[in-house]
């Protein structure tokens, strides 16, 4: 009996130190300017991205009102009785504001279990998508891949020719091309199909657009004046598909000589992007993770690059950048936009932006 009350004297005491250490909050549904000028509305849509760390706890994203850190899930686990479930990206509903007696304000997303974000501190450390970072992923038809990348280069030399489009199906069609080859008749209608499809893609391609390139390059140190790091773009020029031919044996696909495409790209306009922005928090925990236990700092950074297709290189390139092979093309291309990513995806653990 006495253990029994003495066990309940514990827990009340236990329970009385919980509550006088949990902090006081009013709730509301007046709206929430952040410190970076955005207002958030109950109602409104916060995206949550991974968290700042890229540890397996976010920093401000909690599941209860005495503000306890929510545990990142990822695709690769599977919670809930077989339910996959990938918290990076997803969308919550603000509900509600709690508004706690330090001054910080929490976004409700579930009220019966009081999970909330810190929305101050989830925009400054990268775990709240901001409006640049919602634009980068709001279009996938920006990034310029291989084949979106060909039909651009086609659209600039103005031609859908024999030869672009037998390389066309050699690239992004193999195993129809090497079907088709070696017979000539089922050769001619395959191509005669190809060369359709080419064309109705080079006619839809829009050269106005801008388009987004992966690009790795390096940060130095931490300007703690401008708050920034300084980048290394490792040159402007950029190879986007490959002449791989040369080495083939004449019993290959491409036995008939297909002139494939050596296709770079040059962004003519780098040095007016020298810096990205990052907050110091964000900024210190991006070098912790980088450092190794020996101390070293690895500062490989990757960017997409928005650039707009400007013409193909002239002569007058080549001779001014000393290129040599003449067989190399060149899209010239001018850099509107850069967002900066710590993972090589260039999708994730996104960093900053920066506009022309």
């Amino acid at each position: 009996m006495k253990n029994s009350i003495r066990l309940t004297h514990i827990v009340f005491l236990l329970f009385k130190v919980v509550t006088a250490n949990a902090q006081k909050f009013e709730k509301t549904n007046k709206p929430f300017t952040t410190n970076n000028g955005k207002t958030y509305h109950v109602g409104d849509t916060v995206i949550l991205c991974s968290p700042a760390d890229y540890g397996n706890k976010f920093h401000y994203y909690y599941f209860d009102k005495k503000l306890t850190p929510q545990r990142a899930y990822y695709t690769t686990e599977v919670i809930n009785k077989g339910q996959k479930v990938d918290n990076r990206f997803s969308a919550h509903i603000i509900k509600q504001f709690r508004v706690y007696e330090n001054g910080q304000t929490i976004a409700v997303t579930n009220k019966t279990y009081g999970y909330g974000i810190g929305l101050n501190g989830g925009l400054a450390t990268g775990e709240v998508a901001c409006s640049d970072y919602l634009d980068y992923w709001a279009d996938t038809t920006r990034f310029f891949l291989k084949e979106r990348a060909f039909i651009g280069a086609v659209k600039t030399l103005g031609e859908v020719n024999k030869n672009t489009t037998k390389e066309y199906a050699y690239r992004f069609d193999r195993k129809n091309y090497k079907v088709n080859f070696q017979d000539e008749f089922s050769f001619q209608s395959y191509l005669s199909e190809a060369k359709k499809d080419l064309t109705d893609k080079v006619s839809e391609f829009d050269s106005e657009k801008l388009y987004v390139l992966p690009v790795r390059m390096e940060f130095g140190s931490y300007d703690f004046d401008t708050n920034s790091f300084p980048i290394d773009w490792k040159g402007n020029m950029k190879a986007l598909l490959v002449d791989y031919t040369e080495g083939l044996i004449v019993k290959d696909v491409n036995s008939e000589g297909i002139d494939l495409m050596d296709l770079n790209v040059f962004l003519e306009n780098t040095s007016e992007f020298t810096s990205f922005p990052l907050n110091p928090t964000k900024a210190k925990i991006l070098v912790n993770y980088r450092k190794s236990s020996t101390g070293k700092v690895n500062r490989d950074v990757y960017a997409g690059v928005w650039f707009k297709i400007k013409e193909l290189a002239s002569d007058e390139f080549y001779t001014q950048y000393n290129v040599t092979d003449r067989t190399k093309k060149f899209l010239i291309c001018e850099v509107k936009r850069i967002d900066l990513f710590e993972d090589d995806s260039c999708l994730y653990h996104y960093l900053s932006t920066v506009k022309k």
